[in-house]
């Protein structure tokens, strides 16, 4: 396969890639469902399936009701500080 062509920084690299964007889905479901939870007093349910079959109509509402980038770049951090505490602890 070619990720075994990887050398073994450049397979390392792309693990540590992985394991940063699977934490921020992680922390970006939990943000949403917090969000939505102190919206709607319920957790994700037909609503949720809602803002699936709406999807611009939602995605504008919630661009003017929150400050998305200010939030997304949040969840970053805290992804970021998770892996820098996961490499610091040597599990990587």
């Amino acid at each position: 396969s070619d990720l075994a062509r990887l050398s073994p920084a450049a397979a390392r690299g792309l693990m540590r890639a992985a394991f940063v964007c699977v934490l921020f889905v992680l922390i970006f479901v939990a943000a949403a469902e917090w969000f939505f939870w102190d919206e709607f007093s319920t957790r994700f349910n037909f609503i949720a399936v809602d803002y699936l079959i709406y999807t611009t109509e939602v995605m504008g509402n919630i661009q003017e009701s929150y400050p998305m980038p200010l939030i997304l770049g949040g969840l970053l951090a805290v992804a970021a500080a998770g892996y820098y505490g996961v490499d610091r602890a040597g599990w990587f």
